[in-house]
C-alpha cells in the first residue's frame, strides 16, 4: 500500500513540477505587462502636460493675433481718414490754384511794400490814398491766395507723412500677425503629434492591460491547479505517514511477542533468561 502511495506521489510531483515553472513563467510575464502599462501611464501623464503647455502658448498667440488685427485695422482706419483729409485738401488747393495771381508772391510783396512806402511818405488826396489803399487790399487779397496755398501745403505734407507712417505701422502689426500666427500654427501642430502619440501610448496602455488580465488569469487558473496538486500531495504524505507509523507500531508489537514466546519456551526447558 505504502509504495501505491508513494508512486501516486511521485507521479503528482512529476505533474506539479511544470506546472510550477510555467507558474513562475506566468507571474514574470504577468508584471512584465504591469510594469508597460505602467510605464505608457507615465508617458500618458507626461504628454498630457505637453500637450496643455503648448496649447496655453498657442492660446496666447492666437490672442496676440486677434491684438495685432485690432490694432492693423485701427492704424489702417486712421490711414483712410487721412487719405480722405488729403484728398479734400488736395481739392482745395486746386481750387486756389485756378484763382493762382498772374504775379508772383515774391513780386506782389514788393508791390505792397511800395505802395505802402508811398502812403506814409507821400501826401495824396483822400480819394487818391482810398484808391491806393484799395489797390492794397486787392493785391494782399491775391498774396493771401498764396499763403493759404502755403498753409495747404505744408499741412498735406504733414497729412502724407502721418499717412505714410500709419501705413508703416499697419504693415508691422500686419508682420507680427503673421510672425504670430506661424508660430501659433506650429505650435498647434505640434500638439496634434503630442495628441497622437497620446492616443497610441492610451492604445500600449489599454492593450498591456488587456494582456495583464489574460497573464493574470491564466496564473490564476494554474495556481489553482497547483494548489490541487499540493493539496492531494499533502494529503497522501499525511496518510503514507500514518501508514508507516501503523506498520512500525505492528513491528514493534510483534518484535515484543516474539521476545515474550522465546522468553517463556527458555523458562520451560529451565534455562536462565538472560537480562539487558
Amino acid at each position: 500500500m505504502s509504495k501505491s502511495l508513494q508512486n501516486r506521489i511521485e507521479f503528482l510531483n512529476n505533474e506539479l513540477a511544470p506546472l510550477n515553472k510555467e507558474l513562475e513563467k506566468l507571474r514574470a510575464e504577468t508584471e512584465a505587462w504591469v510594469d508597460k502599462r505602467g510605464f505608457a501611464r507615465e508617458e500618458i501623464k507626461k504628454m498630457r502636460l505637453k500637450a496643455s503647455s503648448l496649447k496655453e502658448e498657442r492660446n496666447l498667440l492666437n490672442s496676440k493675433v486677434q491684438d495685432f488685427k485690432r490694432l492693423r485695422e485701427r492704424t489702417n482706419l486712421e490711414s483712410k481718414e487721412k487719405i480722405v483729409e488729403i484728398i479734400k485738401l488736395r481739392e482745395e488747393e486746386k481750387s486756389l490754384l485756378k484763382k493762382k495771381p498772374l504775379r508772383s508772391m515774391h513780386v506782389l510783396k514788393e508791390e505792397i511794400e511800395s505802395l505802402d512806402w508811398k502812403i506814409q511818405t507821400t501826401s495824396f488826396k483822400v480819394k487818391e490814398e482810398k484808391s491806393i489803399i484799395n489797390e492794397i487790399k486787392i493785391l494782399e487779397d491775391q498774396l493771401s491766395i498764396y499763403k493759404q496755398t502755403q498753409r495747404l501745403t505744408e499741412k498735406l505734407t504733414s497729412l502724407k507723412t502721418e499717412e505714410k507712417a500709419l501705413k508703416e505701422k499697419a504693415k508691422a502689426f500686419h508682420e507680427s500677425l503673421l510672425k504670430c500666427s506661424v508660430q501659433s500654427q506650429k505650435l498647434h501642430e505640434e500638439m496634434l503629434e503630442v495628441l497622437k502619440k497620446i492616443r497610441a501610448l492610451e492604445n500600449e496602455a489599454s492593450n498591456a492591460h488587456q494582456r495583464y488580465l489574460e497573464f493574470k488569469k491564466q496564473a490564476q487558473d494554474t495556481y489553482q491547479k497547483c494548489s490541487e496538486l499540493w493539496y492531494q500531495i499533502t494529503s497522501l504524505k499525511s496518510e503514507l505517514n500514518q501508514q508507516e507509523k501503523e506498520t512500525l507500531k505492528t513491528s514493534q508489537l510483534q518484535l515484543r511477542e516474539d521476545l515474550i514466546r522465546k522468553a517463556s519456551e527458555k523458562m520451560k526447558r529451565g534455562k536462565k533468561l538472560n537480562v539487558g
